[in-house]
Formats: structure tokens, sequence, C-alpha cells
């Protein structure tokens, strides 16, 4: 196996232990390696964020339109939790671990 299908097994793994153990709104995507896709609480907490992070982002206009960009499983996903699933709610999407100014 590739060494990013190891780190993608690993980050799931990771991922799956940290939103149970906090109790997190989670789901799961379909597939060999399942993504966790974090959904934001009714406390508005958000398990893919720092809460003080979270909070931050939602403040700052500018930072808070990255939080609107669909998932692209999204179209074929069926959430229980009744969320659209967004790019970084997704705990190793790229576009959640790839550095960059906001």
């Amino acid at each position: 196996m590739q060494w990013a299908g190891v780190l993608r097994q690993e980050l799931s793994a990771r991922n799956q232990k940290i939103a149970v153990a906090t109790g997190s709104l989670h789901e799961l995507t379909a597939g060999e390696t399942p993504s966790v896709i974090f959904g934001r609480s009714d406390k508005r907490l958000h398990g893919n964020f720092y809460p003080a992070s979270y909070r931050n982002i939602c403040a700052n206009t500018e930072w808070a339109r990255r939080l609107a960009k669909v998932h692209t499983a999204s179209r074929r996903a069926s959430p229980r939790a009744g969320w659209r699933w967004r790019e970084l709610d997704c705990a190793n999407s790229s576009d959640a671990l790839r550095p960059r100014r906001l």
C-alpha cells in the first residue's frame, strides 16, 4: 500500500476514536477506509475544530465562507444526522490538511 493509503487509514482510525471519545456529532463516509465527517452540535461546537478556533472562524466573515464549501461525497451520502456535509467537516479533507492562509 502506498504511503497515502496508510496515512488515510491512520487518520480514519484516530478520528473515529476522537469522535467517540468526545461524543462529537459525526458520520462515516462509505468505503474501504471511511472518513470521519464531523457536524456542528446544538451547542455550536464542531468536532473537527478546537472550540476557540471554530468560534473565531465563525466570527470572521471571510474565514467562515470556507466552511460553506460542499463535500464532494455529499451528493451520494444520506447522513443520518440530516446535515449537508461540508469539505471542512471531513477530518482528512485535503482542504483541512493543506496549510494555507485564510
